[in-house]
């Protein structure tokens, strides 16, 4: 629900009287609320039956035929998540308790300096709903990645073990092949071995990128370049039933990143976009969109951005430049089929996949996660089954990165 538009509100109540009384407290509002009312167990039924377009339910506690009691568990048996406020005669700390306990959200007496305030309750009520589900989206993120750190390291330290294994296995290998002759080691088995050796290092060569991305020096570059530079390659790949939408500005700000590496994370994720629409079994569109996004400001009250991002101050401070600096973002989008929120946590991690097997090695995602954090940002992941998803990559500007380096 936006901001401008008007409170859809559902009141249940017996009473002619009591109910013009919260229609006049509701009108003197303007526009801001629309009012259905339920006068009996039918009328709810009816509407409860239907597509239920409400915000919030208003209820007397003593109905005709029904508690209040009742009116909160008929509702949230279809509705779990639509908030219920008790709105009635009964002055009982006894009532109240109850009605809490039911599932209520909150409990106004009918008496006229209460009525009078109950639009400001209905907007507390709501608003604290939107805080809540805000934090939750938060403490979920914050899990992923905060996870996602601590799968980085240790699969850093296990790349780096590895890779050490590996060059004593290649350099004796190799140098075994020198030997000729007849006492000379088999020539097939060898070429077995150095190519075994050869696609463990590039899958190392991933591990160890997904964890620090070392290695490789940080140019300054210009990621509108970059980015219209993989679109062709991008745009072949994708084939012909995925069509690619794109809206980049003609000049963002300098990023520190290796080129290579930056377009590999566009191609990665565009193509993880071209198979999430292949899975959904239907032709779809993946949007690239890039922008220099400016974090609403701490202490903002966790208010959204208006991208799907629910920037509360804990996870604000947890992005690249502590949720003060302007961001370059990038956000890849699909209609596609959407992932489950046990995918979402795990997504970035190695050699996790959800496609067949021989289909994909687990490791695109991850070496774009690596890519990302190199360059001091993150990537946070929106997804819904059925609906699709949206992949933002955060980076924080070359002068920034640069500054703090002095």
């Amino acid at each position: 629900m936006k901001s401008a538009d008007p409170v859809r509100v559902l009141y249940v109540d017996d009473s002619p009287f009591d109910r013009a009384l919260v229609r006049d407290a509701l009108e003197e509002e303007g526009e801001g609320f629309r009012l259905v009312e339920a006068s009996h167990r039918g009328e709810l039924d009816s509407v409860l039956a239907g597509e239920f377009p409400f915000d919030l339910v208003l209820s007397d506690f003593n109905i005709l035929g029904m508690t209040g009691l009742e009116v909160v568990g008929a509702v949230h048996e279809r509705h779990p998540d639509i908030p219920i406020i008790i709105v009635t005669g009964t002055g009982s700390e006894e009532v109240a308790v109850k009605a809490l306990k039911a599932g209520a959200e909150d409990y106004v007496i009918k008496q006229p300096q209460h009525i009078r305030r109950l639009p400001q309750t209905i907007r507390g009520v709501l608003e604290r709903r939107r805080l809540e589900s805000s934090l939750e989206a938060t403490r979920v993120q914050l899990g992923q990645l905060r996870h996602l750190e601590a799968v980085g390291r240790l699969a850093g330290g296990i790349a780096h073990d590895f890779n050490n294994l590996l060059t004593v296995i290649t350099a004796n290998a190799e140098l075994l092949s020198s030997v000729e002759g007849p006492d000379g080691p088999p020539a097939e088995e060898l070429r077995d071995i150095l190519q075994a050796a050869a696609q463990a290092t590039e899958l190392t060569r991933h591990l160890m990128e997904f964890s620090s991305g070392a290695g490789i020096p940080l140019e300054r570059v210009d990621p509108v370049r970059l980015i219209q530079e993989t679109l062709p390659l991008l745009n072949r790949s994708l084939g012909s039933e995925a069509e690619l939408l794109t809206r980049i500005p003609p000049e963002l700000p300098s990023l520190l990143t290796v080129p290579a590496r930056f377009q590999q994370v566009i191609m990665n994720l565009g193509l993880n976009a071209r198979d999430a629409l292949a899975e959904g079994g239907r032709a779809g569109t993946i949007r690239l969109e890039a922008d220099l996004w400016t974090p609403p400001p701490i202490a903002s009250g966790g208010r959204e951005d208006g991208n799907g991002l629910p920037p509360t101050d804990s996870l604000l401070r947890h992005l690249p430049g502590e949720g003060v600096r302007p961001l370059v973002r990038i956000r890849v989008s699909d209609n596609g089929c959407g992932m489950p929120p046990e995918v979402v946590e795990r997504i970035f991690e190695p050699f996790f996949t959800t496609k067949a097997i021989g289909r994909g090695t687990g490791l695109g995602l991850a070496s774009a996660f690596g890519t990302v954090r190199q360059a001091g940002g993150t990537i946070l992941v929106e997804s819904e089954v059925g609906k699709g998803s949206t992949f933002t990559v955060l980076l924080p500007r070359a002068s920034d990165v640069e500054a703090d380096r002095v």
